[in-house]
């Protein structure tokens, strides 16, 4: 049994340079996920539960206060970063420099 982190890395790094082992992990594995996770058992579940999220959805998104203040803070990055590039060529636009000099008059 692996109860540390460096077990489970020491592990991982056994397997990852054993070949004929990670094959019959790799097997194995893609065995339980079959034996698990059977796609006709589980589609309709999957199908039920993707149907009412999207019945639901204004009621999900109004209380999705996360997901709100994201998209929040994103529109206003963006509208800052507009101000901020309309302001930069606004300078840019008004603004000579001598060629020579390299310095604003």
């Amino acid at each position: 049994d692996l109860t540390s982190a460096s077990q489970l890395a020491d592990a991982a790094v056994e397997l990852y340079e054993n070949r004929s082992e990670w094959i019959e992990c790799q097997q194995n594995g893609v065995k339980m996920i079959r034996e698990l996770f059977s796609g006709r058992e589980n589609l309709g579940i999957l199908r039920t539960k993707l149907e009412r999220t999207v019945d639901q959805l204004e009621e999900r998104r109004a209380n999705d206060v996360v997901g709100a203040t994201l998209w929040h803070h994103t529109a206003r990055s963006t509208e800052y970063f507009s101000r901020w590039i309309e302001l930069k060529e606004h300078i840019r636009a008004n603004t000579t420099i001598d060629s020579r000099t390299r310095t604003m008059p």
